[in-house]
């Protein structure tokens, strides 16, 4: 196979792994313009929503730490593979984002003398 056909293979899958690379963040904003409206009961709810919003993220973020693993290794004996690697914080930037939520929120609760 010459030099030629080979890089016409190889080019479309390095493109298509680099395009695993991983995601874009999206935090949570920590207050928000209507929370000074929501009842207690909305803020419970909401501090749930979060909190298992934050154990699947956590779920992911070893998720993608095992992925890179196997990417990495991998890599050794094929470089391009290395393009699939996740080098971004995506899920520990939302959990924080998400922990700085739970926090403003809590401290909502606290105002409004919430009992939970």
């Amino acid at each position: 196979m010459s030099v030629f056909r080979l890089a016409a293979i190889m080019l479309p899958i390095t493109l298509l792994l680099a395009a695993c690379g991983g995601r874009d963040a999206e935090p949570v904003m920590s207050r928000q313009y209507s929370d000074k409206e929501l009842t207690c009961e909305q803020i419970q709810d909401e501090l749930i929503d979060l909190q298992g919003d934050i154990n699947a993220l956590i779920g992911e973020r070893g998720d993608a730490r095992a992925e890179n693993v196997l990417w990495g290794v991998a890599g050794f004996f094929f470089v391009p593979l290395w393009l699939g690697l996740d080098l971004t914080d995506t899920e520990q930037i939302e959990i924080q984002a998400a922990e700085k939520r739970t926090r403003a929120l809590k401290r909502l609760a606290r105002r409004k003398d919430c009992d939970f």
